[in-house]
Order: structure tokens, then sequence, then C-alpha cells
């Protein structure tokens, strides 16, 4: 759940709120009925296999008897079925009873679901400045949405003190974190210099961050600047587009600024004027009030660049490229790129240059002569290739084998916001990083693979699929050169559901020692693998279940109910008997309990020795 917008001449933001943030899981279809009694995590699961069954009823109970024993997952699930009616009647007093108890467990998503329901008055008295409180909460543990919310109040001054330079610290955490909402709302101070200084550019990225998630009012204010040439070029046809995009949320204004530029760009096309075509050719590949026709699309887009309009030979260059509305043609593709460039468009000019690099190799030679490129289209102001030269250095560097050059640049390709991600390079310059052991490098060439990705040059579009398997060496390397954040994410994918290279084990040996230096992150999501799995096992097997006793058998052993609800329990040191620090390694159960083999470094007599079980 979050807020809405900003409004953009300067008027209050108003509260309106959004969907409660939803929790996913894996499920799996089974026989639930002889589950006993194990943990929440095991309750959880169990109805979470139920509501993927539309069995409400069913979840609810599971879901109900999980939150009991303090799982904070099932009192968020809970919360969320009341407050939406998904399956039960609606009731906001029991959601919020049930976010209030997932945030008493330490859940951040309830506290930050429960301070909605406050700054409403939905099934609580309304009490702005406990919202605030519950949003700083979950804020500050990372809940985008609170982030967006908080930094809202700041902005009003509603439940806290006015402060838009603090309103634009947690929108910018939200926006970092990839919320549109949050994207939206700093785009916007950014354009009217609230709390921030005025910056067209960086409200133009942040808006169109947030209006390529599909953002209503982003797409609108996006429209406005790229027809008014705030913070980017004026360009018309591309504010149609997004007026489009937003009239299509049923945003009456962006309808209305829509019809004025269509009538405007087709009187254009009625007079044969270049500009006009372009604007047609967008029409019918978008379906700008058209049906969406690529050949109709192509064949104005030939109309414009026979007038020689560079933006439109760059079009069609791409169009021959990847084949819309006519045949694959690469030799084509180039031959309209350098016929744009030769006109002195600067974005064909960086096409151009990035053909060199990426079809040479990025050797010393194929770079030099992308170079000339790129500082042609500087010259001409696009911005992308001052970006690309500014990275000159770095390039002589990585290009003399520096490791750590070869790193920078790779983590630009794969992560820039300025130039376009490019996986090809990215991959290039990380794995030559890689190979030089450079800190760092390992790790990030591991995400790229994971995330997969796209390489983008005018003949064509080089699509690369994630590739988990294949990042699985890398993270290892990044982890046993130390690296906390590899041994995280490898125990992580290590039990990612769909492959075929799970190991528990392994994942087990990975968090426990990330715990060790100090990131439990992994832990639960291990352990819910392992939870799942060992409820998935009791579901289906041979096991039995006496609803009168508290024990069950499994296999040839009998264990009490409380085994894998102790999964690494806290432990006094095997010395002194005070609190330790535990490096927790693969366990095993003893006396029905699930323990880990552990050793301890006590905090009070800072020595060592084996746990007590």
């Amino acid at each position: 759940m979050r807020f809405e917008r900003l409004n953009l001449l300067g008027l209050l933001l108003t509260v309106l709120a959004s969907a409660c943030a939803s929790t996913g899981g894996d499920s799996y279809s089974s026989d639930t009925s002889s589950v006993p009694e194990a943990n929440g995590a095991a309750l959880y699961a169990t109805g979470r296999a139920y509501e993927s069954q539309a069995n409400a009823s069913d979840a609810v109970d599971f879901y109900t008897r999980a939150a009991d024993l303090g799982y904070a997952p099932a009192c968020r699930r809970l919360g969320e079925m009341h407050y939406h009616g998904q399956g039960i009647a609606v009731d906001h007093a029991a959601a919020a009873r049930w976010f209030a108890l997932g945030s008493a467990h330490g859940d951040p998503v309830s506290s930050s679901n429960l301070g909605i329901l406050y700054c409403f008055g939905h099934g609580v008295e309304r009490d702005l400045a406990r919202a605030a409180e519950l949003w700083r909460d979950a804020a500050e543990k990372g809940v985008a949405d609170a982030q967006t919310n908080l930094g809202s109040l700041y902005f009003t001054g509603e439940g806290v003190a006015l402060d838009r330079v603090e309103a634009a610290s947690w929108f910018r955490k939200a926006a970092e974190s990839g919320d549109a909402t949050g994207q939206m709302k700093l785009g916007l101070q950014y354009a009217n210099g609230w709390g921030v200084e005025l910056n067209p550019e960086q409200a133009v990225r942040w808006m169109h961050a947030a209006a390529t998630q599909g953002n209503a009012q982003a797409q609108h204010y996006v429209g406005v600047y790229a027809n008014s040439g705030f913070g980017m070029e004026e360009d018309p046809i591309d504010a149609a587009r997004w007026f489009w995009k937003a009239a299509a949320q049923s945003n009456p204004e962006s309808r209305e600024a829509f019809d004025w530029i269509d009538r405007s760009l087709r009187a254009e096309y009625e007079r044969s004027e270049a500009r006009g075509q372009r604007y047609m050719a967008t029409v019918y590949f978008e379906g700008l009030g058209e049906s969406v026709d690529a050949w109709m699309g192509f064949r104005n887009l030939l109309l414009a660049s026979s007038q020689d309009d560079p933006k439109a030979l760059l079009a069609t260059a791409h169009c021959w490229a990847e084949g819309i509305g006519t045949e694959k043609d690469a030799e084509r593709a180039m031959k309209d790129c350098l016929r744009a460039a030769n006109l002195g468009y600067a974005p064909a000019l960086f096409e151009y240059g990035l053909l060199y690099d990426d079809l040479g190799g990025y050797t010393r030679e194929s770079h030099t002569e992308a170079v000339k490129c790129y500082r042609a289209a500087a010259e001409k102001g696009d911005a992308n290739a001052k970006a690309m030269l500014a990275l000159e250095p770095d390039f002589e560097r990585a290009l003399d084998g520096n490791g750590q050059a070869q790193l920078d640049l790779g983590i630009c390709f794969s992560q820039t916001e300025i130039l376009r991600r490019d996986f090809a390079a990215a991959r290039h310059w990380l794995g030559l990083a890689s190979a030089q052991d450079v800190t760092d490098a390992n790790l990030r060439l591991g995400r790229l693979l994971v995330a997969g990705g796209d390489t983008v040059t005018v003949i064509g579009r080089r699509t690369y699929e994630p590739d988990p398997a294949a990042a699985l060496p890398y993270y290892r390397k990044a982890a046993e050169f130390g690296s906390v954040a590899a041994q995280v994410e490898l125990a992580k994918l290590l039990v990612r559901p769909g492959t075929d290279f799970t190991d528990v084990d392994e994942a087990t040996q990975w968090a426990n020692l990330a715990s060790q230096n100090g990131d439990d992150s992994a832990i639960d999501v291990v352990q819910a693998r392992v939870d799942d799995q060992r409820a998935y096992e009791r579901s289906t097997s041979a096991s039995t279940y006496s609803a009168g006793s508290d024990a069950y058998s499994y296999g040839s052993d009998t264990y009490d109910d409380v085994d894998s609800g102790d999964p690494i329990p806290f432990s006094p040191c095997g010395f002194c008997g005070g609190a330790g620090v535990v490096i927790r390694e693969r366990g095993r159960f003893i006396n029905g309990h699930w323990w880990p083999d552990t050793y301890s470094t006590c905090l009070e007599c800072n020595g060592t020795g084996s746990l007590w079980h």
C-alpha cells in the first residue's frame, strides 16, 4: 500500500492508498490433512497450499494456528485476507489486529500495512502520528511503500513536522529501491525545487523511471516534459505516446492533451511533412488510436526517411535489424544508420560507435574507431556520447589490463542509469576482472548471469536469458574470498525453486557462514526450504499422526512437535553458560529437536567451547 501523487503545480500532496502489499510464497499440491502442528512455517505452508486450491476456510485455519505460534508471515496474510475480503468477509478491525501481531513479531510489511489503517482510520481510530511511527519502523527496514508514505507525511506536515528535505530523503530511498510512486514524487520535487535544488534532468530521470513501470501520473508528466522540452529534447511525438499511455488509465487530462497533439501531427501528415509521417508510423506501431499494423508503420517511416529525416532513418535501421514490418536485413540497417550519422544526427553517430566496439570485440583498434564517433556525437550534444567519453580513462586502463578499470567498466555497463545497459559489454569486462581475482568482480558477474539482459545495437537486439547455473562458480569464488553478500546470494540460489542444482547442505553452510559474518538474511530462506521440504515429505510419505498425541512417526524415528520449530536455537556458552555468537553449521536431530553442530565465541568469557544441547 502506498500514498498517491504529488501535484506538479504545488498543491499539497493528497493521501490516498493502494492495495495492501501482498506476500508471495512457494506452494505445493498435496494431501495436507495429516501434517502435524510442527511449527509455524509448516502450518503456513499448508495454509498456502489450501489457499492455492481456493479453500479459504482451511487456509485461514492453518494460518491462524501458525499466527498463534508467532509466525509473522501468517499474521500478515490473515491481515491481507481480512482487509481485502479474499475468500472471507472484509473486516478491517480484524486486519488491524493481525497486522499488529505481525508487526509485534518483527514483520516490517505488517507494520507498513498497519500504518495504512491508522492513516485512514480503517478498523482503528485515525492517528497519523501512529501511522508515521509504523511507517518509520518499516521504512528503516527497507520497505519501499513505507518509505514513500513516510516521505509523503513529511511533505505535507501531517503526523510529523513539515520537512520537504526529509521527504526527499525518503522518496529517494524508495525510488532507488524501484518504487514507482517514490520515483514519481522524487521527480516532482526536482521539477519544482521542493526540498532539493531544481534539476530538470533529474526530474526527467526519475519521472521516466516511474512512467516505464506504468505509473499513470508519471506518464502524464513525461508527456508534459517532452511536449515542452523540460529537461529533455522537445518531441511532440514522444509526448503523444506518453499521453496516450496515461489516458488509457482513465486520465482525462492526458486524453485531452493527446487529442490536441494528434490533430496537429495528423495535419502535418496530410501535408506530407516528414514529422507527420514519423508520427503516423508511431501510431501504427503502438496502436495510438489505430489498430497495430507494423507494415503500415514501416511504410510511413520509409516515407519520412526518403526526405532524409535522420530520426526516421535511425528508426528504419532498427526495423531492418529486428524485422519489424519488413524482413531482417543487417546490411540495410547499417546503411541507414550511417546515412543518418552522415546527416550529423548525434544519436546515429553514437550508435555507429557502439557497433565498432561491439562487433570489434572491445579491442584497442575497434575502440579507437568508436571514440571518433562518440566525439562527433558529443560535439552535437548527445548525452550518451558524453557519458561514454567520460569513461575513456577507464577504457585506456582496462585495455592495458588494469583489473580495477575492467571491473569499473563492467559495473557501468550492467548498472548505469545514463548509458544503455549492455549485457555483452558488462560480461566481457567483468570476466576479464574476474580472471584477475579483482575483489567484487565475481559477485557482480554472478549477479549479471542470474539476471540476464540484452545487448542492443543498430543491427539488432541480442537477448541473454538468465543463467543461474553459470553464475554458481563465480558466486562460490566470491564467497570463498570472504564476500558476505556472495555467501548470502549463493545460499539463496542453491535453494531456489525450479532449478536442477539445489543443494540444501551447501546452502546451509554458506548461510551459516554469512550469519557468522553478521548477515542473517539467508537463514530464513534456507530454513523455509528445509521446512517446506519436510512438510511436503511428511504429507506425501507413509507417516502417521495421532491427533491425541504430541508426537508423530516418520520412518523409523519418532519426534515431538518442535523439531523444525527450533532450527538454530540460541545456545549458552559451553564454558561459562554466557551469551554466545553462534557459528551455525549443518545440524541434526538430538532428542527430537533440531540442533546445529555449533561452536560459540562467548561474549562473556571470550572462550571457545562446544555448546550444551
